[in-house]
């Protein structure tokens, strides 16, 4: 199983990352690892590096832990999914 970081919604509000629906509170796994502690803004969390980086605001999530033995709920990032937008 690949990595993930898990995610908990604390916007207070229902959020959509990737195509799946977060409701408030709810813990998403995002694959992927950490970027390395030298990316990381003080604003938020960032997950992967290079163009498959994504960068999840403080205000919206809060990081509950990583894992190798979780499903992720959300993919990275393809270079097919960025043709597509």
């Amino acid at each position: 199983m690949p990595k993930t970081v898990s995610l908990r919604n604390i916007s207070g509000e229902p959020l959509v990352v990737g195509d799946r629906r977060v409701e408030p509170d709810e813990v998403v796994h995002v694959e992927g690892d950490l970027a390395p502690k030298k990316d990381q803004p003080e604003d938020g969390v960032v997950i992967g590096t290079g163009d498959q980086a994504r960068a999840y605001p403080s205000t919206l999530w809060r990081q509950v832990g990583t894992a190798k033995t979780v499903e992720p709920d959300v993919t990275k990032p393809t270079a097919f999914d960025e043709e597509t937008k």
